[in-house]
């Protein structure tokens, strides 16, 4: 849910690039992420490469190049759900992000808005709480 969001179209490049910046640091080690297009498809992209090479990647936000900020939270959780699967195709089946507090093996990605900054995780693992809406809108 968006809490107070004064932002009401965000930029889906500008939304990949700061989930890039807090998750490459968090992935195993050898494998991170670019943005990117589909030549066939178009939209944002987000690719995960391996030390052997690039694996492949998600589209998100339904291709869209901007989405409502009403919309954010859910392209949020579907991009990091992607992520996560692509990570343990791409490491031939890392589990990532582990979550201490959960015994499943890969633990649900979430996201939330609240006075005006994005926050995202998987579990009880939270993996940014200071993206600013603003920093993210046209």
């Amino acid at each position: 849910m968006c809490d107070s969001v004064d932002v009401t179209v965000v930029d889906v490049a500008a939304l990949a690039d700061a989930l890039i910046q807090r998750l490459n640091p968090t992935l195993p080690e050898g494998c991170w992420l670019e943005r990117g297009t589909n030549s066939s498809w178009g939209g944002v992209w987000l690719f995960t490469h391996t030390r052997e090479g690039s694996w492949g990647g998600s589209g998100i936000a339904n291709l869209a190049e901007t989405v409502g900020a009403h919309d954010l939270r859910w392209v949020v959780e579907l991009a990091l759900d992607a992520v996560q699967d692509d990570v343990a195709h791409a490491t031939q089946g890392t589990a990532w992000p582990s979550d201490p507090s959960d015994p499943r093996p890969l633990p649900s990605p979430w996201a939330k808005v609240r006075d005006e900054a994005l926050a995202f995780g998987y579990g009880s693992v939270c993996l940014a709480d200071d993206i600013r809406v603003s920093d993210v809108a046209l």
